[in-house]
């Protein structure tokens, strides 16, 4: 009783593939029933999910004139692997993708302090309990810690 695990592989399969992000933005925008959920809780996925869906079901010519409005997220990798902007991504590399391996989710740009950087917020939980949060400093297109005035800070 001394030691937790967390997660494993069936876990992560539900909690960490960007498929999710796919239903729980049709949920939100009413194109899945709506699975128990309470008029509060429609709302509130409408609000903290981006728009997502499967690459492979918007028409390349479409995603490609409105790309820059996008991110491009491979649907099983994680920490920014493959990931690409559309105002930065080159008509190459887009060609490159395979629409089958990826989501594209409505751009959102990050929070930043007074001083330019930006800030991603990080919640970890065990079960259904926040254990801590914590903010994340970087300048750039990902997180990173390489840069002196960034990394890891406590929220207060």
């Amino acid at each position: 009783d001394a030691v937790c695990f967390s997660h494993n592989p069936a876990v992560h399969a539900i909690t960490a593939r960007k498929d999710t992000l796919v239903y729980l933005s049709e949920i939100g925008r009413g194109e899945w029933p709506a699975l128990g959920l309470n008029s509060d809780e429609l709302a509130f996925l409408q609000r903290v999910v981006p728009e997502t869906r499967f690459m492979k079901d918007v028409p390349v010519d479409e995603l490609w004139k409105a790309r820059k409005g996008w991110v491009f997220k491979p649907r099983d990798r994680y920490q920014a692997k493959g990931v690409y902007r559309g105002d930065s991504i080159s008509h190459t590399r887009f060609a490159q993708l395979v629409p089958k391996d990826y989501v594209v989710q409505r751009l959102i740009p990050p929070s930043q302090t007074p001083d330019g950087l930006k800030i991603e917020f990080r919640f970890y939980h065990y079960g259904d309990q926040v254990q801590f949060g914590m903010a994340r400093l970087y300048t750039g297109q990902v997180t990173n810690f390489r840069d002196p005035r960034g990394g890891a800070a406590p929220l207060l």
